[in-house]
């Protein structure tokens, strides 16, 4: 402990670094403890997320995000307009919108005897933005790149990638959709994986019909939101219960250095600067679980696409550790040198 020097906020500051990070400082194990908590905080978070965004893009696949817009009754047949349908994908909210039309079934070489031939739009697969056929991943020779011999005759062609259910190419030849083709049946919708059943609502009812009413039917029917699953894990109040529990050791450890405390009043130390000092002790502390927090959730920003969320676990974390830390400290670098002393 070095003697007070007028106990301005710098040498507090430079104390309160003493303090915690000392190799004799009492303070020094609750350090490195919020340390560790902060590597744990990241490292648990971003598996965590990982793992829900592997659960999301398998989802995905299946077509939990795909939805086929059409009439709502068999005996009302609608029409949708082509270009209302693919200027669905300028919302915020859809990740891409189109129509698919079957163009007949016939030999195509050398893919086999009977391939279904369909005419999407190129808003919906963007591949077809080229002119090419799309040759269905699940027909298509290993990285087929070439020519197909239709009915319509030879067109250059290449393997089109998996798509989800409900755009279903994955066993057809896809040819860009015909310019003179205005209007379908069905509008195929994926839409953002975050939206939301007013989102999809609200995507239907821009588009042009002529008929009878629509419905957006999902392509995958989710039997429990995998978002709603992630958003009410236990894991999620993990920053929490460690902040809590690094607080309340850290407190607690504060309140064992009586003896310390007392020797900074007698020095002349005002109850004001020996409180200011505990908050900069504490304050440091939980800066140092935000900061290795930080640093590990940048080192692994690799594995996960939303950083900035394993950001907010690590704050929480250290916001948590301080608020927790905070009233017992204070109080007890406000009591008198002589009610210290007596502790010692």
């Amino acid at each position: 402990m070095t003697r007070a020097r007028g106990w301005r906020l710098r040498f507090l500051v430079r104390e309160a670094v003493k303090n915690v990070t000392g190799t004799r400082s009492r303070m020094l194990p609750y350090t490195i403890s919020a340390l560790l908590a902060g590597v744990l905080t990241a490292i648990a978070f971003t598996a965590q997320w990982a793992s829900f965004e592997d659960s999301v893009s398998q989802f995905q696949l299946k077509g939990r995000s795909v939805y086929l817009i059409e009439a709502s009754s068999d005996e009302r047949p609608v029409s949708i307009e082509r270009s209302s349908c693919e200027r669905l994908g300028e919302l915020g909210t859809v990740e891409r919108a189109g129509i698919i039309v079957s163009l007949g079934r016939g030999p195509v070489a050398p893919l086999g005897g009977s391939i279904p031939v369909l005419g999407a739009s190129a808003t919906l697969i963007s591949e077809l933005e080229d002119g090419h056929a799309l040759v269905g991943s699940a027909i298509s020779p290993r990285d087929f790149v070439g020519f197909v011999d239709t009915a319509d005759g030879v067109l250059p062609a290449s393997t089109g990638a998996m798509q989800p259910a409900g755009i279903d190419t994955n066993s057809a030849l896809t040819v860009p959709l015909p310019v003179t083709t205005d209007s379908g049946t069905q509008c195929i919708v994926e839409m953002d994986w975050r939206a939301t059943a007013q989102d999809v609502s609200a995507a239907a009812a821009s588009l042009h019909v002529e008929g009878g009413n629509i419905t957006a039917v999902p392509a995958y029917r989710e039997s429990s939101s995998v978002i709603d699953a992630f958003l009410e894990r236990t894991e999620r109040w993990l920053p929490i219960l460690l902040g809590l529990l690094g607080g309340l050791a850290t407190s607690l450890a504060v309140r064992s250095r009586r003896g310390e405390l007392a020797a900074y009043l007698f020095g002349g130390a005002s109850p004001r600067a020996a409180a200011t000092l505990v908050m900069l002790e504490v304050a440091f502390i939980g800066g140092i679980a935000v900061t290795s927090g930080g640093a590990t959730i940048l080192a692994l920003s690799a594995f996960t696409s939303a950083p900035a969320a394993g950001a907010i676990a690590v704050l929480a974390l250290g916001a948590t550790w301080v608020a927790s830390a905070l009233p017992l400290s204070v109080q007890m670098a406000m009591v008198s040198p002589v009610e210290l002393g007596k502790g010692r």
